[in-house]
């Protein structure tokens, strides 16, 4: 099948579906969704963006409308698949989605993010042939509140990226964690350094901790934070960490520390990042794990609070052994369910 696929270059995400996709044998064509605040503009553009110039907003985003619209036409797919369409900008207008209709094109829209979020999802919504969240929650909320069929679809692992089979990597690190602050992560972190301190562990976490726009800015909001956390400033990289280098980070891990944020109630799509190639993972507590093939100290270990974080932490770093084995099982449940490949293989298997 011929498939236009439309996304944001959100992480390594859209790359790792067109990955997918080609792999399975399909024509793929893709294109980006540019952001204003991430393009190359011009000092009189910017300042236009900045001031919030409605005209030239609107003209930068219906260029791009163009160019799909363009696309669609002269490519002619079998499926438009659309990653997070909706955000920021109404990308995929209507008019989009009826071309497609024209030149028989079924299309799909998979959000990778709660579709509560998205400011525009009101206006076509109901658009889409198919629709897809990996937000288990979504689909009971948009059947009630639009009307509309909403299927499950978590993020599938990027075998490219995570699926690598190294196992020689040394442990550089007892814990590591890879996220963004937020108030109930700050807790376990906290508690976490507070404990590698005490015990001589090494921990790293990666993510926007403090302001670090202008170095000035930054100077501040370190000392700000420093203040409040004396132990976790000393472990936190105040950075983001993306694709090959994550992946790296977790092989380097003894213990690949995941805590979700409190909005998602579904389960993330670092949860199977981290299990692709065998990592050991301490996860907080996911009512419905099991659902999904996660089995507590099988293929995964979970926690309930920051305390229990901890001491199962302290465990674990002394028994290797049955690190090794739970990592073994995670990875073999990755393989077996949660691949790119995998889960969008079944998508196509079901529009037929």
């Amino acid at each position: 099948m011929k498939i236009l696929v439309f996304g944001e270059e959100y992480f390594n995400y859209t790359d790792s579906a067109v990955y997918a996709l080609q792999g399975l044998g399909h024509e793929v064509k893709v294109i980006y969704m540019p952001l204003l605040h991430k393009s190359n503009l011009s000092i009189l553009e910017h300042i236009r963006y900045k001031m919030k110039d409605q005209g030239f907003i609107n003209k930068f985003y219906g260029n791009c409308k163009k160019k799909i619209l363009e696309a669609v036409t002269d490519f002619r797919p079998d499926i438009l698949l659309s990653i997070n369409g909706n955000a920021y900008y109404e990308f995929i207008d209507k008019q989009i989605l009826q071309e497609a209709k024209n030149v028989g094109a079924k299309s799909l829209s998979w959000y990778m993010d709660t579709i509560k979020r998205f400011e525009y999802i009101e206006q076509n919504l109901r658009s889409f042939d198919y629709i897809y969240s990996f937000e288990p929650n979504d689909t009971e909320w948009a059947r009630e509140k639009y009307g509309v069929t909403v299927k499950y679809l978590p993020i599938g692992v990027a075998e490219e990226l995570y699926c690598n089979n190294e196992e020689t990597i040394e442990k550089l690190y007892d814990i590591s964690f890879v996220g963004n602050s937020t108030e109930n992560r700050l807790e376990v972190l906290n508690k976490l350094a507070e404990y590698c301190d005490a015990n001589n562990k090494k921990m790293i976490v990666y993510g926007h901790y403090w302001h670090n726009k202008h170095w000035w800015q930054e100077a501040s909001a370190r000392k700000k934070f420093a203040k409040k956390y004396p132990c976790l400033v000393k472990y936190v990289k105040n950075e983001f960490l993306y694709g090959k280098d994550v992946a790296k980070l977790y092989l380097q891990s003894k213990i690949c520390l995941n805590v979700h944020i409190s909005l998602h109630k579904g389960i993330n799509p670092r949860t199977f990042e981290i299990l692709g190639n065998g990592n050991f993972e301490l996860c907080d507590y996911r009512s419905d794990a099991e659902q999904f093939g996660l089995v507590d100290k099988h293929n995964i270990a979970l926690f309930n609070d920051a305390d229990d974080c901890v001491k199962q932490i302290d465990w674990y770093l002394k028994n290797e052994a049955i690190r090794k084995v739970i990592g073994k099982h995670g990875k073999e449940t990755v393989e077996d369910k949660y691949t790119m490949t995998k889960l969008l293989g079944e998508v196509l298997e079901d529009l037929k």
